[in-house]
């Protein structure tokens, strides 16, 4: 009996142990842009890719309606990274599929 209760406290304090970080981070963080976010733009129609420039530009466009900056950190042919700026701060970074327009967080 000492043993099963001995090893249901190993396991709660392996538990919050493992979750604990995982926590904090949730608590302290939370995505401006949700899963599958649409960026307002001319994005939005399939298949119509506008370009790394001009993608970013709606980008821009949009996240300054929300009172945020933008910068762009890489990009490809087809995807953008960039990273949402408040008061010089970083409070979420995104992936945004230049031919769909679907933004997502990374975190």
């Amino acid at each position: 009996m000492a043993l099963r209760n001995l090893m249901n406290k190993i396991i709660v304090i392996l538990a919050l142990i493992l979750l604990w970080p995982g926590m904090a981070v949730s608590q302290s963080h939370s995505p401006v842009v949700g899963y599958g976010s649409t960026c307002r733009s001319a994005m939005g129609a399939p298949h119509k890719h506008l370009g790394i420039n001009r993608a970013f530009m709606e980008l821009q466009k949009n996240f300054e309606r929300k009172g945020l900056q933008i910068q762009m950190i890489s990009h490809d042919r087809r995807f953008i990274r960039a990273d949402i700026l408040k008061d010089s701060e970083v409070i979420d970074s995104i992936i945004l599929d230049t031919m769909t327009g679907k933004m997502r967080s990374v975190y």
